[in-house]
């Protein structure tokens, strides 16, 4: 969860062009890149873009708020049951939300050379 707050400190929420950047005060930061609804963010450190999906979430048989809200765990658990992830819809980013973690939110994979 200490890696999104990172992410989010370091980047800029940017229009589906990857360059316009969001104006803080803009209460839905969401954009459609390629069809999809989701947070497209660009690092202020070396310009790279990062696309997060409006995920929603599974439990048992059903999907719930895809293509509204997005949904992402992180590597932080609080305890053997509860988790932090990421979560965000229209008005709100948090990436520091904690939930029981039988749901089933996507994870964010990451690419990274020097593990190949």
């Amino acid at each position: 969860s200490a890696e999104f707050q990172e992410l989010f400190d370091n980047c800029d929420f940017v229009q589906a062009d990857g360059n316009t950047v969001i104006d803080v005060g803009t209460s839905d930061k969401r954009v459609t890149v390629n069809g999809v609804l989701g947070l497209y963010l660009k690092s202020k450190i070396n310009g790279n873009l990062l696309f997060f999906a409006c995920s929603g979430y599974g439990d048992r048989t059903t999907w719930f708020n895809y293509g509204s809200y997005g949904n992402y765990w992180s590597a932080s658990f609080i305890s053997d049951r509860y988790a932090k992830y990421l979560f965000f819809r229209g008005n709100s980013v948090d990436p520091q939300y904690s939930l029981n973690r039988h749901l089933g939110f996507p994870i964010r994979p990451v690419y990274d050379p020097s593990l190949l």
